[in-house]
């Protein structure tokens, strides 16, 4: 498996594929901390509130794989498909990179259907423009921020600070919640301005300081991003934004 780690973290796209393993015996956690003993795999516990297992319904040794909203894609077998066989890795690679990489959007207004049919109970006819809970974040605002668009309780929040660096420099910093991959069909800019009016802008990548991953099926990861350039000595924070823009656009 780490060998499809490694072959799949060396693709040239925006792809973000995290390996879990999970405990589906909720009657005996007890071998969890054994199995994960000196590995890097994340292992979670099946519970009876959850019951993945009653939702995924695997076999021993099956990996299933899941979308960013922790739906059901399909299934791999690892003991009747051999992961050092080249042949079944690239079965599986093909699963990941096609299955959850590529935007869903079948009405073509740049929000991610399954966003759209969880967020306005299957229908489609918002627009990126529009406001369905009537709070201050349109919808488009609420898909990339990855807030509630049918909750007016929740609202797109990035926050400002500042970070400071080794050598004592000072440098604005956003966080803010960010959809995963190109699935979600964006590119982030995070912009810095010292007056508020001539805004510079910089690649997320490029500034992105730091990537959690919350795992609650929103289909985001939360990262912090710092102006490119430290604060002049003597001068004012000045300001600093996040925008995203479609890739069709």
């Amino acid at each position: 498996m780490q060998q499809i780690v490694n072959e799949i973290g060396s693709e040239p796209a925006d792809y973000n594929i995290e390996f879990l393993g999970v405990n589906w015996d909720t009657d005996d956690p007890g071998g969890n901390a054994l199995i994960s003993d000196g590995r890097d795999l994340p292992w979670l516990q099946d519970s009876f509130a959850v019951n993945a297992k009653a939702l995924w319904g695997p076999a021993y040794r099956d990996l299933v794989v899941v979308g960013p909203r922790n739906e059901f894609i399909g299934v791999v077998n690892l003991t009747a498909n051999d992961m050092a066989l080249e042949i079944n890795r690239e079965v599986l690679k093909n699963l990941l990179l096609t299955s959850i990489a590529v935007l869903q959007d079948e009405d073509g207004d740049g929000l991610g259907d399954d966003w759209e049919d969880l967020s306005f109970a299957g229908d489609r006819s918002e627009t990126p423009g529009g406001n369905r809970d009537k709070d201050t974040g349109s919808n488009f605002s609420e898909y990339v921020l990855g807030s509630g668009a049918d909750d007016p309780a929740s609202l797109p929040t990035p926050t400002v600070g500042i970070e400071e660096g080794a050598g004592g420099e000072r440098y604005l910093t956003i966080t803010f919640r960010r959809r995963l991959g190109k699935m979600a069909g964006l590119v982030y800019l995070v912009e810095h301005s010292a007056d508020m009016n001539t805004w510079q802008s910089s690649g997320v990548a490029a500034v992105e300081v730091e990537s959690i991953n919350p795992y609650d099926g929103s289909g985001t990861v939360i990262v912090t991003c710092r102006a490119p350039v430290p604060i002049p000595a003597g001068a004012s924070a000045g300001a600093v934004r996040v925008r995203a823009l479609r890739l069709s656009d």
